[in-house]
């Protein structure tokens, strides 16, 4: 299953679709795939179903891969502390959208 991730600039409009993307996944069993490209800024809100989305496919034994991470919410993945567990890298300093400005 591909996901898109909404490119929504507020936690309330965001939350439905991916509620929404949940209900899917509950009944999927195959790989998902999250499509993270049109993402400029994952919140609290997008970082939490992005954990649970990967713990239903580790829990089901299924494949979870996310792709088009930018850099800087590769960033903010990593300041979130679930970096390495979402995308398999744990360096955050090699990610900083800040460094060298």
């Amino acid at each position: 299953m591909r996901l898109t991730a909404p490119a929504l600039p507020d936690s309330p409009r965001a939350r439905a679709p991916l509620a929404a993307a949940t209900r899917r996944l509950a009944g999927y069993d195959g790989p998902v795939r999250v499509d993270l490209t049109g993402v400029d800024f994952p919140d609290s809100t997008g970082v939490h179903f992005l954990v649970g989305w990967q713990r239903q496919s580790r829990e089901r034994r299924s494949t979870f891969r996310i792709s088009g991470v930018r850099p800087h919410p590769a960033w903010v993945l990593a300041v979130c502390g679930v970096q390495e567990l979402l995308l398999g890298t744990g360096d955050a300093t090699a990610l900083d959208p800040t460094a060298g400005t």
